[in-house]
């Protein structure tokens, strides 16, 4: 009998593999991630085009460094044998997120969502996911991390909301 030995970052990934793998999503609390970036400060623009949202205008290099520690962050703390990927911080909902999709096509099989704002049922912004049996709705709050799986089974589409609605993305292959 061959002997296995399971160390706490055995145990996590166990969990993590689970839900994520079974229902295309894992939620976290990770506040302290919010902490690296101030998003009161950040003025945002509009880039045009029917299916856009809004992006930083100002201290695009500054806010960049600080999503970059955050990825690494997440990197550390939740998928330390990953590569990461490309990561983005913008303000509402475009067109295409309104719809039920998957991000498989954008190359990376996995991307975690970090919430700097607070949503509920007055404001709208819910996200919702889906696998081929059971769908969810979350009304994320400042602080929340979800790692979404971008295996083909599994899909997510956004709500709008009637306030700001400001989330970032991180990619990873897994």
């Amino acid at each position: 009998m061959q002997k296995i030995v399971i160390t706490n970052m055995d145990l996590i990934n166990q969990m993590l593999t689970k839900q994520f793998y079974e229902n295309g999503f894992e939620v976290f609390d990770r506040k302290k991630y919010i902490s690296y970036i101030n998003v009161s400060e950040i003025e945002w623009e509009y880039e045009g085009g029917l299916n856009n949202d809004y992006h930083p205008k100002n201290n695009k290099e500054f806010i960049d460094k600080c999503l970059l520690t955050i990825h690494y962050e997440i990197q550390n703390d939740i998928v330390p044998q990953s590569i990461m990927r490309k990561r983005r911080i913008w303000e509402g909902v475009n067109q295409d997120a309104l719809n039920w999709h998957n991000d498989y096509r954008e190359g990376p099989n996995c991307f975690f969502l970090l919430y700097f704002s607070d949503m509920d049922e007055s404001k709208g912004g819910a996200v919702y996911f889906r696998n081929k049996v059971r769908e969810w709705k979350i009304y994320p709050q400042k602080g929340l991390l979800v790692a979404v799986n971008c295996l083909n089974n599994f899909q997510h589409k956004a709500e709008k909301s009637n306030c700001k609605r400001i989330v970032s993305s991180f990619y990873f292959d897994l």
